[in-house]
This record gives structure tokens, C-alpha cells and sequence, in this order.
């Protein structure tokens, strides 16, 4: 998440806007898995792909850090 902030502020248009978007619509309520996949939509160029599947496979990899420490702390308040 913090890398996407990133990019939305310090690059230039288009790609920060439309990292942006991608944080905008997040924020929104959209799941973070379906925002880069729209972003990809979106700009339409075929090598763009991959740096949505690398925005994927980050956000999926926090997703899960963030599980597997929620349930760390819940498992060690029960014990």
C-alpha cells in the first residue's frame, strides 16, 4: 500500500493518477485484489499487465502478512 502512495505522489500524470484512482477506489470499498485489475482495464496497454500482476501479488502478499498477524495476536490474547 505504502509503495502505491508512493507512486500517486511522486510520479508524474498519467501514472499517478491512475494510482490514484486505484487508492481512490480502495478507499471507496472496492477489494483491493479488483482495483489494479480495473486499473489495467483502464490504460489498455498489453505490457501493463505486468505491472499490475507485481501490484497484485504485493497486495496479496500484505493481505495475507495482515491475516496471519491478526490471528497471531488473537491466538496469543486466548492463551
Amino acid at each position: 500500500m505504502q509503495a502505491m502512495e508512493l507512486v500517486s505522489r511522486e510520479m508524474e500524470p498519467p501514472i499517478s493518477e491512475e494510482f490514484q484512482h486505484v487508492m481512490r477506489d480502495i478507499s471507496y470499498g472496492m477489494l483491493m485484489e479488483q482495483a489494479p485489475e480495473n486499473m489495467e482495464k483502464r490504460v489498455g496497454i498489453n505490457d501493463f499487465s505486468l505491472v499490475v500482476t507485481a501490484v497484485s501479488t504485493s497486495l496479496k502478499s500484505w493481505i495475507l502478512s495482515a491475516k496471519l498477524s491478526t490471528a497471531e495476536s488473537v491466538c496469543a490474547a486466548k492463551f
